[in-house]
């Protein structure tokens, strides 16, 4: 859905593009460019370019010339599409001692460019389509008596951000992510605020945002100052933080790596963006408050009346959140009345998986993209 709202000179990235987007940001980015380097360097990808691996090989080696930059940009620009999470499963898979940074290092890495890229996107993006489409939902569904629980996978802010501007006072990041956030940072300060006790008490029940892969607006205590497991840094539940803009506007954390954060109680934590890869069940991150967002998706889809499907590819690398479908669909009582599938040319292959997930009902199809589902062209 995010790439749905992106403008003809911003482009933002899917599973297949992320390489091909973020290249256009490292002649100018030293985040994304060592990243981009680094995963070059480690050999990760399917297909062979010599040109992107000598030139990786010469910014890895702090040649970070105008000509070496731009040279390596455009070489990455034409790698043929890979699957991002493919790569980053091949970069845990590497030999540790072939060299180089290690399969978690790299995992690390390409999670604070992700950040780093949509916080230079700098919400440009089109946003009419989506504000269209929640103001009719509101109206559909008046808040008062109904409530409207949004999954993402995404880790962005445009969903967040929208659902703040439209529903208003109806939703606070505070509350509104399913779990209480007891501090936040201002502006662009890195001294945390302890959110007052009331807070605790902002409505959140009729509108929830909720994202069991993390957020890159979510700050956590690193688990042991660093520790580091196989999907990134080890994480732990609390005391989260949130960074807001001087007039209490979501954003994104600016930090390009893990920073030591003392709280007014003097009690310090290494904090870090909460980013959760997807995972086999068996590796499931199994931090408290995600624990609660699983309960709570679960929650909603075992009661909703109506499934809005908004371009989620639905990959069969993540078995976890396949599994945890299949099993709230299991306990309804009733099937959902009704599943609205919208994509952009997808096959029919897509719209029978989502058939079959959930419960074999009948799906309406919007194959035409987000824009022209909500009459946005």
């Amino acid at each position: 859905m995010t790439k749905a709202l992106e403008k003809p000179d911003k482009p933002i990235p899917l599973m297949n593009d992320f390489i091909r987007v973020m290249a256009g940001y490292a002649d100018f980015d030293d985040v994304i460019l060592t990243t981009l380097a680094e995963l070059e360097n480690a050999g990760v990808f399917e297909s062979k370019c010599p040109e992107a691996e000598e030139l990786a090989r010469r910014v890895v080696g702090n040649d970070r010339s105008p000509e070496t930059k731009g040279a390596f940009k455009t070489a990455m620009a034409k790698r043929p599409p890979e699957s991002i999470e493919q790569l980053l499963t091949n970069a845990l898979a590497k030999d540790p001692s072939a060299g180089g940074p290690s399969g978690t290092a790299l995992v690390i890495r390409f999670n604070y460019a992700i950040n780093r890229f949509f916080s230079l996107l700098n919400w440009n993006v089109g946003w009419e389509p989506l504000k269209r489409f929640l103001r009719d939902q509101f109206r559909r569904h008046p808040l008062e008596r109904n409530v409207h629980t949004f999954v993402t996978f995404n880790y962005d802010l445009i969903l967040d951000r929208c659902v703040q501007a439209v529903a208003k006072e109806n939703w606070s990041p505070f509350t509104g992510y399913g779990f209480i956030i007891g501090w936040y940072l201002v502006g662009g300060g890195n001294d945390p605020v302890q959110f007052p006790a009331w807070v605790e008490h902002i409505p959140s029940d009729q509108i929830r945002i909720l994202k069991p892969h993390g957020s890159l607006n979510w700050l956590v205590p690193q688990d042991r100052w660093g520790k580091t497991g196989d999907t990134g840094y080890l994480l732990k539940g609390g005391p989260a933080l949130i960074p807001l803009g001087e007039h209490g506007e979501i954003r994104y954390c600016e930090w390009v790596e893990p920073k030591a954060i003392l709280f007014s109680n003097n009690h310090g934590e290494s904090m870090a963006v909460c980013i959760i890869p997807p995972t086999d069940p068996a590796k499931r991150v199994t931090l408290g408050f995600i624990e609660g967002t699983r309960c709570m998706e679960r929650k909603a889809i075992e009661e909703a009346d109506e499934v809005y499907i908004l371009g989620w590819s639905m990959p069969r690398s993540d078995k976890d959140q396949r599994l945890l479908i299949a099993q709230a669909i299991a306990e309804r009582e009733r099937p959902i009345s009704q599943v609205i599938a919208v994509n952009k040319h997808a096959g029919e292959d897509y719209f029978d998986d989502v058939r079959q997930l959930f419960g074999n009902v009948n799906v309406t199809k919007h194959n035409n993209g987000f824009r022209e589902f909500v009459g946005g062209g």
